[in-house]
């Protein structure tokens, strides 16, 4: 089997590939949040957690308060902390917000996998061959209701 060819989602895959369009689209209205990481006016890396309705749920939807957390950091700003700072200012932002944790999938091959268990996503009981962890961002609610 030869490797795939790997590209960057572009709106067109909104219309085309259904199972894209709902992390490509950042809506501030329901709640969503996000950040971006620059270096020189590139992109390197960028973090987002979106409110997924259950008719419309992602990989890692738990529930429809949980808003389910995705990271994206290029290839060569990997392994140098930027994913962790992304990924605690997400957790700050939801606690600011109130928001009671976030949901994501992860494979386990993963480059982030250990970044995920490191900053205290834990396995959503009953999901784990999904990849599906939940951070709470109180310790007393171990789980997504």
């Amino acid at each position: 089997m030869t490797d795939p060819s790997i590209r960057h989602l572009t709106a067109a895959d909104e219309q085309d590939r259904r199972e894209f369009a709902h992390y490509t689209r950042l809506d501030v209205a329901r709640g969503d949040f996000g950040f971006a990481a620059e270096q020189n006016g590139t992109a390197i890396g960028a973090g987002w957690a979106v409110f997924l309705p259950a008719e419309d749920a992602g990989y890692g939807f738990v529930d429809m308060q949980t808003p389910e957390l995705s990271l994206w950091i290029h290839a060569k700003a990997r392994g140098h902390g930027l994913g962790r700072h992304l990924l605690r200012l997400l957790k700050s932002e939801a606690r600011h917000r109130g928001i009671p944790g976030l949901s994501l999938s992860v494979e386990s091959g993963n480059f982030a996998h250990q970044l995920y268990e490191d900053e205290g996503f834990r396995h959503v009981r009953g999901r784990e061959a999904d990849g599906v962890r939940f951070w709470a961002s109180d310790e007393a609610r171990a789980e997504p209701t």
